[in-house]
């Protein structure tokens, strides 16, 4: 590739998750010739987890040739004085034209940061000053390119990176795909948002892409002034669960089954998310029951944040061991099962857009957590209330419902299908999504060169 591409740079602060919603547009991007993708994570161990956990997406990167830098890469090639060096630099630049007690102030700052050099593996991660100083450090190692985009996946990093490449063009993704505006009490997450998030940092010249249009006046509310581009979510593409299903379908995991019997994939979620540490122990227990009954070839997808072992003790202790965990994203996995199960996550809409129906096992009798919609009374979650995905309260009615599906390929296709109406309903740009992005980036990319990506 010419020295002359332009360069696409995307910060990842959150989590593999957004790697998930735009690698779509960096994998046609690659291919289209008209930018040179470098992805750059701030953490470590979201990297190491996307080799580990999401290797699908990890081929698809290392297969288009994506640049991958890390903050820990960046650091670990400076010696003291340099860092001192570039640190005093940027204290100069802070302090410069400001008042006097605004100045003393970034002085004392400035002070406080050279006693943490010369930074031990956790500032690395967290600190501030070491996203500065990995800004910088980008800015450099890209100082003979044209960065002609940054995208970022958190707010809070647009200041700090953008600033580096002032000639750029600043894009916002979502990390998430629920559609804001059919969230649960909007005007206290709005609330949330405006403490938490500092979207008043993010310039008026950006473009920040949301799922939904009437996402936009909830964003409103909170101060925004950038463009906001209702896009779609990338990953819910019908051409991308192709791409997904190719990468996928070479994982060990897929080569052999556990058993003769149905393809499940289970998506769970934390401890934390249920009120009692008992109830979830007794849900897996129950699921654990019905797939021993059933013979399921079972496939574990964990949250991010938990614990194998800990999962693996609640399997042990139920007698359950004819499970092998998921190393691939959701939408990859899900286009190698015949359903899915889950606890209420948004990974759901992931997996029917990847073509696998969804039945959603929880007792929301047992919950106390506000974060569950209420319902006359009751509560439930928001993906039964939209209707993307189908109910299951205790182990009865999903024995009930996975013998229905496994056994009646018609009932598998209505289910999925009035889920996939549901889904679209919610991502107004479903099936096209990768071309709306594109089109806020470069104008649209030819029909036909898009699915030959």
């Amino acid at each position: 590739m010419s020295g002359e591409t332009p360069v696409l740079l995307v910060v990842c602060g959150r989590s593999c998750g957004s790697i998930d919603w735009v690698l779509p547009v960096l994998h046609v991007l690659h291919r289209s010739g008209e930018c040179q993708v470098k992805v750059f994570f701030k953490c470590e161990t979201i990297c190491q987890r996307m080799q580990q956990d999401y290797q699908d997406l990890a081929s698809i990167l290392a297969a288009s040739r994506v640049e991958i830098i890390t903050k820990s890469s960046l650091l670990s090639q400076l010696g003291f004085r340099d860092k001192l060096g570039i640190l005093l630099q940027n204290a100069i630049e802070q302090v410069s034209g400001r008042r006097p007690l605004k100045a003393i102030e970034k002085i004392v700052q400035f002070v406080e940061q050279v006693a943490k050099l010369p930074f031990s593996k956790s500032v690395v991660r967290a600190n501030k000053l070491a996203d500065t100083l990995a800004a910088r450090l980008l800015t450099q190692r890209l100082a003979n390119r044209r960065v002609e985009y940054v995208l970022h996946d958190f707010p809070a990093d647009v200041p700090v990176f953008s600033a580096e490449f002032a000639g750029a063009d600043i894009v916002y993704f979502p990390h998430g795909t629920l559609s804001f505006e059919r969230l649960h009490n909007n005007s206290t997450r709005i609330q949330h948002m405006v403490e938490a998030e500092p979207l008043g940092a993010i310039p008026e010249d950006a473009t920040w892409l949301v799922g939904n249009p009437g996402e936009e006046p909830y964003y409103r509310r909170t101060g925004l002034r950038s463009k906001v581009v209702a896009c779609g979510h990338p990953k819910f593409d019908r051409w991308w669960a192709g791409v997904l299903n190719r990468y996928a379908s070479d994982l060990p995991e897929q080569q052999t089954a556990q058993s003769e019997g149905p393809r499940i994939l289970f998506l769970s979620v934390p401890a934390r998310k249920f009120s009692d540490a008992s109830h979830r122990k007794k849900l897996l227990a129950d699921m654990f029951e019905v797939a021993a009954e059933q013979h399921w070839d079972l496939r574990v997808k964990l949250h991010p944040h938990e614990d194998h072992q800990e999962f693996q003790a609640i399997a042990a202790a139920a007698k359950f061991a004819d499970f092998q965990w998921c190393h691939s994203s959701v939408s990859g996995a899900a286009t190698q099962v015949d359903f899915v199960v889950c606890f209420p996550t948004s990974a759901a809409m992931d997996a029917i857009a990847a073509g696998a129906p969804v039945i959603e096992f929880f007792d929301f009798s047992m919950q106390k957590h506000t974060s569950f919609l209420g319902e006359g009374g009751n509560k439930t979650s928001i993906y039964r209330a939209e209707g993307l995905v189908e109910p299951a309260n205790n182990a009865a009615e999903l024995a009930e419902l996975t013998r229905q599906i496994t056994q009646d390929a018609d009932r598998r296709q209505k289910l999925l299908s009035a889920q996939e109406t549901k889904l679209a309903a919610l991502a107004v740009h479903h099936g096209n999504a990768t071309e709306q992005v594109l089109a806020v980036l470069q104008g649209p990319i030819p029909h036909q060169e898009r699915i030959a990506a």
